[in-house]
């Protein structure tokens, strides 16, 4: 409750011109961030304009100290020069996806990075466990999503304690 929540949305392609809509979810107390960037770019193009949409977001949020928390890997090549105080990255089971090459060259990155990775089922906890030096944990859909918080939040203070890296009541997360 005390802590700001940024959740970046998939880019719109309807513009002339870069801009991000930001709106508050008062129910959840969750940003969002929608970033708008003009039809027809090309990759490159795109990451480079989510990135500054992205900086100008930080900048003027004053978002200071942070965890980036990844729910998709296609999000690294924007983000991945960012510094936070940790990274999450939330593995999903391989989805379908017409750029499984992408998904797959960032996913890589972004094990590489991850501080703590959770992996929705045993068999990717299995998969991947033995790959990587951090935590990796499953967080059950059948659990509730209190549970899940607690767990999470657990794993989050432990790994930041244990690492020394600020007083978690600095922390804003940012995903």
């Amino acid at each position: 409750k005390d802590k700001r929540v940024f959740f970046i949305e998939e880019p719109v392609f309807d513009t002339s011109f870069d801009y991000y809509h930001l709106s508050k979810d008062e129910q959840s107390d969750v940003w969002v961030m929608v970033p708008h960037l003009e039809k027809g770019l090309s990759d490159k193009q795109i990451i480079k304009r989510q990135r500054v949409l992205l900086e100008s977001l930080i900048c003027t949020r004053q978002i200071n100290h942070y965890v980036l928390w990844y729910y998709t890997p296609l999000a690294f090549p924007f983000s991945k020069h960012l510094l936070p105080k940790a990274t999450i990255y939330e593995c999903i089971d391989k989805v379908s996806t017409t750029c499984v090459s992408k998904w797959k060259y960032n996913e890589d990155k972004l094990f590489e990075k991850a501080d703590i990775v959770f992996a929705n089922s045993s068999r990717m906890l299995e998969a991947e466990k033995d790959k990587y030096n951090y935590v990796v944990d499953t967080c059950p859909l059948s659990k509730s999503l209190k549970k899940i918080w607690e767990k999470i939040n657990s794993l989050i203070e432990n790994y930041i304690t244990q690492k020394e890296i600020i007083n978690n009541r600095n922390i804003e997360m940012y995903i």
